[in-house]
């Protein structure tokens, strides 16, 4: 995932059209890790949730000093609020 900054861009502000949250899959017991290691790095406004088969048979993601059996298991979406769902969907 990447981000491309913009200094010139005004602050976001939540409404219509807007990325509200962005969510990546974890193996079960990895929160902690990661709550923890977010904020070392002054990350705040995190939440949890559970859903059960999103990352079942996947394999953790080594490209850091992130432990294997924490690493991330993928993407799993970034819910928006839309104000008409129909050009989205289609």
């Amino acid at each position: 995932m990447t981000y491309f900054p913009f200094g010139q861009m005004p602050k976001r502000r939540r409404g219509t059209g807007v990325v509200g949250a962005t969510e990546f899959a974890v193996p079960k017991g990895a929160l902690s890790v990661w709550k923890d290691r977010l904020a070392a790095q002054g990350v705040t406004g995190l939440s949890e949730s559970s859903f059960l088969g999103g990352a079942r048979g996947r394999t953790s993601w080594i490209g850091t000093d992130v432990p294997q059996d924490a690493g991330n298991l993928g993407f799993r979406g970034a819910p928006f609020t839309l104000r008409d769902a129909a050009a989205t969907g289609e």
